[in-house]
């Protein structure tokens, strides 16, 4: 075999890779006709339309967009003067007005420090009158009597209760 008769023969081997086989029947007509009638009524979505759609499928993403678009409407209404009036009032309510500046000597802050160790509170405790003595009563009609009150009322969660 010449050398020619081999780069024939290495063609055809090539060509013959090409030649229809069973799985390359043309489709029917009507077949055909029905899948080019689907693609035409089919809804397009445009490119701009798919963007959007992959922008927002992440829900940080539309928090994000949500938080800015919300910024830009609040920094829009507050360039009208009436709505920073408004602002102005509202966040005056937790302005300091006036306030006093206090000397505080280090004797005092020794003082102040030694009441905090001891657990004591400033200021003087007076008892007005001593509690009496405990008794027992037999119902609760009779602890109001006793009580000097109209009734005695126990807590709802232990029902209904007819003694104490």
């Amino acid at each position: 075999m010449t050398q020619d008769d081999r780069e024939l023969q290495e063609v055809m081997n090539q060509l013959s890779l090409l030649e229809p086989g069973p799985g390359d029947v043309p489709k029917p007509a009507s077949r055909a006709l029905a899948e080019v009638q689907r693609q035409i009524h089919a809804p397009r979505s445009t490119p701009l339309h798919t963007f959007w759609r992959s922008f927002f499928a992440n829900s940080n993403r539309r928090m994000a967009t949500a938080v800015a678009l919300l910024t830009l409407v609040f920094a829009f209404a507050l360039s009208f003067p009436s709505v920073r009036a408004a602002a102005s009032d509202f966040l005056g309510l937790f302005r300091v007005q006036k306030f006093a500046a206090i000397a505080i000597s280090p004797q005092q802050l020794a003082v102040l420090s030694r009441i905090a160790e001891e657990g004591l509170m400033p200021g003087k405790i007076e008892v007005l009158s001593e509690p009496g003595a405990t008794h027992s009563v037999a119902s609760l009609q009779d602890a109001a009597q006793a009580a000097a009150m109209d009734r005695v009322r126990t807590p709802s969660l232990l029902g209904d209760a007819d003694t104490v």
